[in-house]
């Protein structure tokens, strides 16, 4: 195909719609600044977290700070069988809004 490279298609499967990624993509303007590599931090106190990072606005990835969590080892940890085996196949209710005392909460199942 004298070295053209192929146009990329996205194919939806639920309806077979295609699309050319162009179409749908989002390119960065060309000054745009390259993106910089995001620190992992492992379980930061608080204040260090509050005074390094979020006051500064910097991200992080932050690592371990649940490992001491029932719900993540141990008999007590959660797994989807231990869930199933806990409470069953239930339908639950999930509270819709910012908080219960706005007018725009609401609960739905």
């Amino acid at each position: 195909n004298d070295g053209e490279v192929p146009e990329k298609v996205h194919r939806h499967a639920e309806n077979s719609i295609e699309h050319k990624i162009d179409e749908v993509g989002i390119k960065l303007p060309e000054e745009c600044p390259a993106l910089e590599h995001v620190p992992e931090v492992e379980d930061p106190s608080i204040p260090d977290f509050v005074v390094n990072y979020k006051n500064q606005a910097r991200p992080i990835v932050i690592s371990g700070c649940m490992d001491d969590w029932p719900a993540m080892s141990g008999r007590t940890r959660w797994t989807i069988s231990r869930l199933l085996q806990l409470g069953g196949p239930r339908t639950v209710p999930v509270e819709v809004g910012s908080n219960y005392t706005s007018n725009s909460w609401t609960q739905k199942l």
